[in-house]
């Protein structure tokens, strides 16, 4: 799998990959998390041969090619609340879908999925129209992304209570400006 294939479907998926992807390491090679030397040995090996199983970790590889001991991979995806590798962060397997914190009903997948389609629509043009405008862009673009996905899905009138809350709430404190658009004056439409 490199970098650019798709991740696992799932976390179960993942692990017996890495159940599988036990790879020979350089003698004395160290786990970049733990610091503990690598091994290709599993532990009940690791004692029989007198050697203290704590000392060592089992390798195993991810697939964009980071070597790190098994139970350090464990670890961190326990911790971690995305599933990636810990040195390149590419995105191991997916998640079930979670809506947003911010309350869109838009899962993190669908975002992320629509980012790479925006992002894709727009390389190479990223100097020519400039950061500032390019991140205007996205915003418009999320918002009414989310806008279509949340009509074609049937919402409760506390979800919409909520979301209304939480803008209004956003909009007060300050952190974002209600969109003012051609025709409006202060998000107000004129006569």
């Amino acid at each position: 799998m490199a970098n650019n294939d798709p991740p696992f479907e799932s976390r179960t998926t993942f692990f017996e990959y890495l159940d599988n992807s036990k790879v020979d390491v350089t003698p004395g090679a160290k786990c970049d998390i733990c610091h503990l030397t690598l091994t290709t040995s599993a532990p009940q090996v690791l004692q029989q041969a007198a050697t203290s199983a704590e000392d060592h970790e089992v390798a195993v590889q991810l697939p964009c090619t980071h070597i790190f001991g098994r139970n350090c991979i464990e670890t961190w995806k326990r911790q971690t609340p995305t599933p990636t590798c810990p040195m390149c962060r590419t995105v191991l397997y997916l998640t079930p879908e979670e809506p947003l914190i911010f309350f869109t009903g838009v899962s993190s997948r669908e975002i992320r999925t629509f980012r790479e389609q925006f992002d894709a629509m727009f390389a190479g043009r990223e100097e020519q129209i400039g950061e500032r405008e390019m991140d205007m862009l996205w915003s418009e673009a999320l918002m009414r992304y989310v806008s279509t996905v949340r009509l074609a899905r049937p919402t409760s009138i506390e979800e919409e209570q909520s979301v209304a809350r939480h803008v209004a709430r956003v909009t007060m404190d300050g952190w974002a400006e209600p969109p003012i658009h051609e025709g409006c004056v202060r998000g107000v439409e004129k006569d």
